[in-house]
């Protein structure tokens, strides 16, 4: 009787250790998922803000001057690195 009740002790020990360790698991999972989540949406912002800044004519050719290095028609660009 002793030995039966040990071992279904030992096997429901074995059974809650399993699902203790997938509980923790997940729960660091989701940890994670929500900071990359912050993280995406403060990007997100970011790149919005960038885009209604880009409807500016003015704003889109320094942009592009300072970005890509663009020239207007018989202009010479000279790069400086530091």
């Amino acid at each position: 009787m002793r030995v039966a009740a040990l071992v279904v002790l030992l096997i429901l020990a074995v059974l809650l250790g399993r699902d203790v360790l997938v509980s923790l698991s997940v729960r660091a999972d989701i940890r994670r998922l929500e900071e990359r989540r912050e993280s995406l949406q403060a990007g997100i912002a970011a790149d919005s803000v960038l885009l209604e800044r880009l409807n500016d004519p003015a704003f889109l050719e320094r942009f592009a001057r300072e970005n890509y290095l663009m020239r207007r028609e018989g202009e010479d660009v000279y790069v400086l690195e530091d």
